[in-house]
């Protein structure tokens, strides 16, 4: 129940973020519905909340206010600072939408306060803007002060759009007060900044297209290759041929050379080429299928881990399905690496990818030789056990987690 929970609650957060919200409330509302006491009180609370953004977002405000109370309580009894912090936030924006600016911001206020005790400055600065905007026009001067503490620690840890909001919403306030030399100043920060940040979205969007062509560039590559194997093997071929031809016009030879000794000595010669002919082409042999081999290698694996790419994974599997009588049980595990992102966030990709080779070790290293390990994409890994029943893939992957651990 706990594990089909956490997974709805991932998979409400992954349309969450592409703004299909009829999906993702239907993720939701799985977890809110599973048994109670069967399912942690912080997971349930997280579904609740993201179901109280869906609803704010749609409008239907009092079914927001009630989902957010509920997770709100229930951060409130674990003490969860971070999670109150957040949930105070909502609810003050649902205030908001209903028009009640003396309780949206006072639930601003505890969000800030509680930000404040976590030490996250992401948190803090969310809490400061959110009380921040509500303030202009009721208490310019406050909202001001706020919003420079939000700048600060938006530039602190380089949070280039919240830096952005900050200096809107200032010129905003400033102007309110009348004074509008500051105004104009920060409004030449905001359009600097948005310049900065329009040339780093366009060196991503280049770096991406550059990816794009670069891989291109190596299917193109990679297809020459393979015209020219085949080139290599009608070569072959046709080489095969004239070994026949050749082993053919030897007979004759022999019957017709057999009447005296000269004859004799121009078949040794015959058969000397023919020899070297075939050495040749025996070489010429050896070298192609190695070269067809090391083809087939680079094709099959991913070129960080050494894993099984997704393309050998599913012909794997529909090679296994193709035989499922011969099979008693087949299972299939799926990998990730818990918070990888802030891996790479705090110690760089190098140090992701030597992560990501490590985890693929440990997992080449604890399977059987009829297993197979496959990079599925990014952090996560497809490890697939043939005759394994599902009591023993339960075992295996305890095992492993030890082992990983």
């Amino acid at each position: 129940m706990l594990g089909i929970a956490k997974t709805s609650n991932q998979m409400g957060l992954v349309y969450t973020r592409l703004r299909q919200f009829d999906q993702a409330e239907f993720f939701y509302q799985i977890a809110i519905d599973l048994p109670k006491g069967m399912v942690e009180e912080k997971t349930l609370a997280s579904a609740l909340r993201e179901m109280a953004v869906i609803n704010l977002e749609s409008g239907d405000l009092a079914s927001a206010m009630q989902y957010a109370k509920k997770a709100y309580i229930t951060y409130k009894n674990k003490n969860l600072t971070s999670y109150i912090s957040t949930t105070a936030r909502i609810i003050g924006n649902i205030y908001r939408a209903q028009g009640n600016n003396n309780k949206a911001i006072e639930y601003y206020k505890e969000s800030l306060s509680f930000a404040r005790e976590t030490g996250g400055k992401l948190y803090e600065i969310k809490s400061l803007t959110a009380l921040a905007g509500i303030l202009i026009g009721i208490d310019t001067n406050e909202a001001i002060s706020l919003l420079k503490r939000s700048l600060a620690l938006s530039t602190e840890i380089d949070d280039k759009l919240h830096m952005l909001y900050a200096y809107r919403e200032i010129r905003i306030a400033e102007k309110l007060r009348g004074r509008i030399e500051e105004s104009l100043r920060y409004a030449e920060e905001e359009i600097a900044l948005t310049d900065i940040i329009q040339n780093e979205r366009s060196e991503d969007k280049l770096a991406l297209e550059k990816a794009h062509l670069h891989s291109y560039k190596m299917e193109i590559e990679l297809e020459t290759l393979r015209e020219k194997e085949k080139r290599h093997q009608l070569e072959l071929e046709k080489k095969n041929n004239q070994i026949e031809i050749a082993a053919q016009a030897r007979v004759i030879s022999e019957l017709e050379l057999s009447k005296n000794k000269y004859a004799s000595i121009a078949l040794a010669f015959l058969l000397a080429a023919c020899l070297a002919i075939v050495l040749l082409v025996y070489r010429s042999f050896i070298a192609s299928k190695k070269r067809n081999e090391e083809l087939d290698y680079l094709a099959a694996r991913d070129p960080l881990t050494n894993c099984y790419n997704r393309r050998i994974l599913f012909e794997v599997m529909n090679r296994d399905f193709l035989d499922l009588p011969q099979i008693e049980e087949y299972c299939i595990l799926m990998v990730d690496i818990d918070h990888f992102k802030s891996v790479n966030d705090t110690y760089g990709h190098s140090v992701g990818d030597t992560v990501l080779c490590g985890v693929a070790e440990l997992l080449q290293a604890n399977i059987r030789k009829s297993d197979s390990v496959a990079c599925f994409g990014g952090e996560e890994f497809c490890i697939i056990l043939p005759n394994t029943t599902q009591h023993n893939t339960t075992q295996h992957n305890s095992r492993a987690s030890n082992t990983y651990s």
